[in-house]
């Protein structure tokens, strides 16, 4: 409406309340409980069910009374009805307010876990994502914003989760497609690596690992890199090259020198095998595997 926000801002004369201030804590979660009758469930329980609808008592709600605890026990908050009353209300109260031209972007959007225009263009191929993410932020979508210049914006855990689940019952198999379209348009390996597993494409995740190994070994990242390349099916992986060379560095940064030795050795024969154009790399694992036996 045509009000003056603007002059009664100036003059001290606007209260205004946002999200952070009607986000409920724990005290008013306990305060919600008592209100509705309900036993409390335990504080760590409480603050879970908080993070994961940040705040917002409406979703808090749903899950407060989707479970009544056996015998006049707490409310469980996690389970199949706490999920089927929130995402009743995500798609009947959230999405299906949406204008038509708006849905396909925010489904399609939900593989990404944070919103930029340049990447939610790669996915939606819609030219105008910045103005539709501006839009949807100011829609206060169950967003946050991570860069109000960019605009660089987040999905609510929750309801990023309904709109991954609604995805695939609308158009199953899509969610692959889209998440190699945001692994290559994304600028950095380790954004890009998550994005190929969940898109089924093994051979570039792979080469995006390789990319970045050495810069994750050498900051510790082992553990991260072993968990990406055990993401790789097993019958695709143990032939490759590569994998067995990341492996081996792998085990080499924890001291494990008979993992490493095998891993080197079968990274070395599978590198002689694949010809001259490998030989750099076969130099390599045979360097490394001198030194396990050193």
């Amino acid at each position: 409406p045509p009000l003056s926000l603007a002059r009664w801002r100036a003059g001290g004369e606007l209260v205004e309340l946002g999200l952070e201030d009607l986000q409920f804590d724990l005290g008013a979660a306990h305060a919600l409980c008592r209100t509705r009758g309900l036993a409390a469930p335990s504080d760590d329980a409480l603050q879970a069910a908080l993070a994961r609808t940040h705040g917002w008592v409406a979703g808090l709600q749903l899950m407060l009374g989707s479970e009544r605890g056996r015998a006049g026990g707490p409310p469980a908050l996690t389970g199949p009805a706490a999920h089927r009353h929130l995402f009743d209300y995500f798609a009947q109260e959230v999405l299906a307010g949406l204008p038509p031209a708006l849905q396909p972007f925010v489904l399609h959007a939900s593989v990404l876990p944070e919103l930029s225009p340049a990447l939610c263009q790669a996915v939606t191929g819609r030219a105008d994502a910045r103005a539709v993410l501006d839009d949807l932020f100011n829609r206060q979508l169950f967003l946050s914003a991570l860069d109000d210049a960019v605009p660089v914006l987040r999905f609510h855990d929750l309801f990023r989760d309904f709109l991954r689940g609604e995805l695939d019952r609308r158009e199953p198999g899509r969610a692959a497609a889209l998440h190699a379209l945001a692994a290559a348009a994304e600028t950095r390996a380790e954004r890009a690596v998550p994005h190929w597993l969940a898109a089924g494409r093994w051979s570039e995740a792979l080469a995006a690992l390789r990319q970045m190994a050495d810069g994750l070994l050498a900051v510790g990242g082992t553990h991260r890199l072993e968990r990406w390349l055990e993401q790789l099916p097993a019958d695709w992986r143990e032939p490759q090259a590569d994998a067995a060379l990341l492996r081996g560095l792998c085990a080499w940064s924890r001291w494990d020198w008979v993992l490493a030795r095998d891993e080197f050795q079968r990274s070395h024969d599978a590198f002689a095998r694949q010809g001259p154009e490998r030989d750099r790399d076969r130099y390599i694992a045979l360097g490394m595997l001198g030194a396990c036996y050193n």
